[in-house]
């Protein structure tokens, strides 16, 4: 089962990055890296606040980019047990090698788990999104973020992840359509 989460989430971020508005399955594309036009894709994250599936799942997409030679094989060093996203995305943005992806070292939001910062996260993320465009995909964790992110208020494509039900949860449409363009979530159509 976690092997085909992650082979699941991993699939999802190549195919976003290299199909941004594209509708497909995972088999009809290649998942070999490139480059954006020869620069670096540049990735953001952004969470409601630390949980501890979020740092699992974020790791297993990692450990698969690296598999599929998106990210050079490295040992994560970070405590296993650690819910701590932003320990987390620091240590990437200093030692994760990558001639294909670029860990954004500003572009981590979390809200803490408060209304009021997740708010002015929100306007921050939207507004750099549409105006200075230095994010080719984000990460998004949980119902929070992936709530917010399903807008038509940016076009930058998204994987909205660690989300129980995605569809319950008024992110995406359905298990076969997410109703936009530029959002990716991860649905496991038989547990509807």
């Amino acid at each position: 089962m976690k092997t085909i989460i992650k082979m699941a989430i991993t699939g999802l971020v190549v195919l976003s990055l290299a199909f941004p508005t594209t509708t497909f399955a995972a088999e009809q594309f290649s998942i070999k890296p490139t480059t954006n036009n020869g620069k670096k894709w540049r990735i953001g994250y952004r969470q409601g606040g630390n949980w501890i599936n979020y740092t699992a799942v974020h790791k297993a997409t990692i450990r698969g980019l690296m598999e599929l030679g998106w990210i050079k094989p490295a040992s994560i060093l970070h405590e296993e047990d650690s819910d701590d996203a932003g320990q987390l995305w620091k240590w990437m943005v200093a030692n994760l090698e990558s001639e294909y992806l670029k860990f954004v070292p500003d572009a981590f939001w979390s809200a803490n788990w408060t209304n009021e910062v997740q708010q002015k996260n929100n306007a921050e993320i939207i507004r750099r999104l549409n105006t200075k465009k230095d994010i080719d995909l984000m990460f998004a964790f949980g119902t929070w973020a992936g709530l917010d992110m399903a807008s038509n208020e940016h076009s930058t494509p998204t994987v909205i992840m660690s989300v129980s039900d995605p569809i319950r949860a008024k992110i995406i449409k359905s298990a076969e359509d997410s109703g936009y363009d530029h959002i990716h979530a991860r649905v496991d159509p038989h547990a509807i």
